[in-house]
């Protein structure tokens, strides 16, 4: 019963919330998945690696796609760099297994989500901000 609960709270919570929240509930997926394929790189478990990379190319290629080059400007022309960057990484560490590409994208997504925050804790009436704060708070 609680289990139901939680995924009817997160499905609200999906349905329900701002562009920003959305965006950073994404980037705690993939951070969380991401760290999942780590542990499955350590153990060997090439199945799993691959099943957690897919996971996470997903998110970010709907990160990508959601962009909007004529309202983002310059910010969106940035994350989609930096969302091809991350794709990139991920092809590369599912091939090789190479861990220290995960840990680097881990590292980038984070530094996204936490910019994603300050951008909603400066807007908090709503999920939209100006070119200025994005900017600001992306270092861009």
């Amino acid at each position: 019963m609680t289990q139901r609960r939680l995924q009817a709270y997160k499905d609200n919570e999906v349905t329900t919330g701002s562009g920003l929240k959305l965006v950073m509930l994404m980037y705690d997926g993939a951070i969380r998945f991401l760290k999942e394929c780590d542990k499955k790189i350590e153990s060997g478990d090439i199945a799993g690696r691959g099943m957690y990379i897919s996971k996470v190319q997903k998110i970010i290629s709907e990160l990508q796609e959601s962009l909007n080059n004529q309202k983002g400007g310059e910010v969106a022309k940035n994350l989609e760099r930096v969302y091809s960057l991350i794709l990139s990484k991920l092809t590369q560490a599912n091939i090789n297994g190479d861990r220290e590409l995960i840990v680097q994208s881990i590292l980038i997504l984070e530094n996204l989500r936490q910019a994603w925050s300050r951008i909603k804790a400066e807007n908090p009436n709503n999920g939209t901000m100006g070119k200025t704060s994005a900017k600001v708070a992306l270092n861009l």
